[in-house]
């Protein structure tokens, strides 16, 4: 079967996504009628428009004719990084017995999680850091596929104070810088981290929906991510600092 040909490629594809998702989250917090703080709430308010969002993003990748690399290894670092993910299904797990009944909020929860970890990690793992490994060695691809994805989340300005927002910049960055490494570590392995995605976002905001402040692992999860984000760099920078993925 002929490939399709590649209508955009490199830095311009990867622009293109990133401003693609950025401005589709912007217009999907305007049908926002709670804060961030309140994330179970808000992903209920917005999953309808939030499905149309991913629907796009799909559609960009599909017409962008871009070889986007899949595989079914998951790897070391992979296996490395479901440990933080258990730590926080964990400690929704642990939580969910402590009286709290709105199930269908917790359904709401895990459907929008869904939707935001296809999303997001077919928008910046997917198109962007392909894109940019035509170009770049894979562990640059990797680092600046992490700075747009952490660039998205400025649009939560709209719904948090800025300094709250900055932080989430930088903590996200380097959550990307985790998951990218994971994806290519792997050797592309897209439906592990948009569900090491999917997992670590629905067990976070699920758990702060329903733990009480005395129960969880949230803090040693986020720690071990970060961490994570730091050995994938430096193995990354290491091991792979010429290596890069071509188009065809």
């Amino acid at each position: 079967m002929a490939q399709r040909a590649v209508r955009l490629s490199g830095w311009p594809m990867a622009l293109l996504m990133s401003v693609i998702y950025t401005a589709g989250m912007a217009v999907v917090w305007q049908f926002a009628d709670h804060s961030y703080s309140e994330t179970a709430l808000l992903l209920r308010d917005v999953i309808v428009v939030l499905a149309g969002l991913v629907l796009v993003t799909l559609g960009v990748a599909w017409f962008s004719g871009l070889r986007i690399h899949r595989s079914r290894r998951i790897g070391w670092f992979g296996l490395l990084g479901a440990i933080p993910v258990l730590l926080i299904l964990a400690t929704f797990v642990a939580s969910a017995t402590s009286g709290f009944t709105d199930t269908t909020l917790i359904i709401y929860v895990l459907v929008g999680t869904l939707l935001v970890g296809i999303g997001e990690e077919t928008a910046y793992r997917g198109v962007v850091l392909n894109a940019l490994a035509s170009r770049m060695s894979l562990p640059w691809a990797t680092v600046v596929s992490a700075v747009l994805f952490g660039l998205m989340h400025s649009v939560n300005v709209i719904l948090q104070p800025v300094g709250t927002t900055i932080g989430q910049v930088v903590t996200t960055s380097l959550i990307g810088l985790f998951l990218g490494f994971v994806y290519v570590l792997s050797g592309g392995n897209l439906v592990l981290v948009v569900v090491l995605h999917w997992l670590w976002d629905f067990g976070l905001i699920a758990a702060d929906v329903t733990v009480s402040p005395a129960v969880g692992w949230v803090g040693l999860a986020t720690v071990s991510v970060l961490l994570l984000a730091m050995v994938g760099t430096v193995y990354g920078f290491t091991k792979m600092s010429g290596a890069r993925w071509d188009e065809s």
